[in-house]
C-alpha cells in the first residue's frame, strides 16, 4: 500500500512539473503582450440566446482573439481599418460576421483587395476609455499599424460626467479576484484548452450559457410608432453645457493625435439616440414609450447635440474623414433592438452606409493587397 501511495504522488508530483512546464512555454504570464492585468476580454468566446430581444436572433456566438480584438485579419500589422467605440461597436448580443465591422470589410473588400477590419470596441467605454486604449492596450498588440483608425462615438459621453469617466472606462481591475480571473481567462494556456473543449461540448450539446436581459423590442416595427405631442416638443429644453462639449472635443483632438501615432489617419462616425424617430418633419416615439416621451425627447436632443460636437471636432483635425451617420442614416425600429444597439438588419445598414462613405471620400483603407 505504501509503495502504491508512493508511485502515485510520484506521478501526481511529475504530472504537476509537466503541467507548470506547459504553462511557462506555451501561457503569456510574462509576456509583454500579456493582456491579463488588464481588463481586455482576450481570448474569450461567448453564446448567447438573443431570441427575445429580435426577430430572428436565435442562439449567438462571438470570440476575441488572444489581442482582445473581433474580426478576422491575417496579423495585426495588415489591418486596413481599426474600429473604436463602446457597445456599439463591439456589439456583443450579434453574431460574429454580422457586426457592423464585419459588414464593412465585406463591403469594402474585392476577391483581389481584400479589406481588414478589427473590432476594439469595449461594452461602456466612452472617449474616456478610448484615450487609455492608446496608451495601456494598443500597445500591447505587437505590430498593430492599421492605415485607418475609425472612431464610433458620442453615446456614451452623453451619459457620463463631463470631466470623469464611468467605471466602465477603467482598464484596471476593480478586485483581486476580478484580476486574478482575468490572468486566468487571458494568460493561461491550460484554461485555453479547457475552454476550447468545454466550448465543443456545448456545441455539440446546443447548450446556451446566457440570456440577455429584460428589454423584448423586436415587436417594434414602424406600425408601432406614435407620434410626440406638439406640447411635448415645445416644452422641451436641453440646456448646452458649453464646457463639456469644449472637452469632449479636445478628447476627440487627442484621440485622433493618439492615431497618427500609430501612423494612422482618421474617420470620425457620429451616434444617435435612437428612442425618438423622424418622420417627414414630425417625431415619433414607440407606442408602449408613449408616457415616457419627455425623456426620450430629452435623450434625443443631447445626441444631437454631440453628434453635432463629433462633427465639428472632426474637421478641425488635418486629413480626418468625418462620417454623419446620424443625419444622414435613418433607422427603422426594427432596425434595433433598444435605443442604441442594433439589431443584425441595423448592423448591416450601418456597415453598407459606411462603405459607400468611405467610397465616396475616395478613401484608399488598403494597407496591402494579400
Amino acid at each position: 500500500m505504501k509503495l502504491f501511495i508512493r508511485v502515485v504522488a510520484v506521478n501526481l508530483t511529475l504530472l504537476a512539473l509537466v503541467l507548470v512546464l506547459v504553462e511557462l512555454l506555451a501561457g503569456s504570464w510574462f509576456g509583454e503582450q500579456a493582456l491579463g492585468d488588464i481588463d481586455i476580454p482576450a481570448y474569450r468566446e461567448q453564446s448567447m440566446d438573443v431570441s427575445e430581444l429580435y426577430a430572428g436572433g436565435g442562439v449567438v456566438r462571438w470570440r476575441r482573439d488572444r489581442h482582445g480584438l473581433r474580426g478576422r485579419y491575417p496579423a495585426p500589422e495588415k489591418i486596413d481599418i481599426l474600429a473604436v467605440g463602446g457597445s456599439t461597436t463591439a456589439e456583443s448580443l450579434i453574431n460574429d460576421g454580422a457586426t457592423w465591422t464585419d459588414t464593412l470589410a465585406r463591403s469594402l473588400s474585392t476577391p483581389d483587395r481584400p479589406v481588414h477590419v478589427a473590432n476594439a470596441g469595449l461594452d461602456g467605454h466612452s472617449t474616456f476609455g478610448h484615450l487609455k486604449a492608446f496608451r495601456e492596450w494598443f500597445p500591447r498588440i505587437p505590430g498593430l499599424k492599421p492605415r485607418y483608425v475609425l472612431f464610433y462615438v458620442g453615446i456614451n459621453d452623453t451619459q457620463i460626467s463631463d470631466e470623469n469617466p464611468s467605471y466602465f472606462d477603467s482598464f484596471r481591475p476593480r478586485s483581486r479576484v476580478e484580476s486574478l480571473r482575468n490572468r486566468l481567462y487571458n494568460d493561461s494556456a491550460l484554461y485555453h484548452l479547457y475552454r476550447n473543449a468545454r466550448g465543443l461540448y456545448r456545441a455539440y450539446v446546443s447548450d446556451v450559457v446566457h440570456q440577455p436581459g429584460e428589454l423584448k423590442f423586436k415587436d417594434m416595427g414602424n406600425d408601432s410608432l406614435v407620434p410626440v405631442a406638439p406640447d411635448v416638443i415645445q416644452r422641451v429644453v436641453v440646456e448646452r453645457n458649453e464646457g463639456a462639449l469644449r472637452r469632449y472635443r479636445e478628447r476627440l483632438r487627442r484621440l485622433a493625435a493618439d492615431a497618427g501615432e500609430l501612423g494612422a489617419k482618421v474617420i470620425i462616425v457620429n451616434q444617435l439616440w435612437r428612442g425618438v424617430f423622424g418622420r417627414s418633419g414630425d417625431m415619433f416615439v414607440r407606442r408602449r414609450q408613449a408616457r415616457d416621451a419627455d425623456m426620450l425627447y430629452v435623450g434625443y436632443l443631447r445626441s444631437r447635440i454631440y453628434a453635432a460636437a463629433t462633427m465639428a471636432a472632426c474637421r478641425k483635425v488635418q486629413d480626418a474623414t468625418c462620417i454623419d451617420l446620424a443625419e444622414q442614416l435613418p433607422l427603422e425600429p426594427g432596425d434595433l433592438y433598444d435605443h442604441v444597439h442594433v439589431a443584425p438588419s441595423g448592423a448591416a445598414k450601418i456597415g453598407e452606409f459606411l462603405a459607400r462613405e468611405i467610397r465616396r471620400h475616395k478613401i484608399d483603407v488598403y494597407v496591402n493587397v494579400n
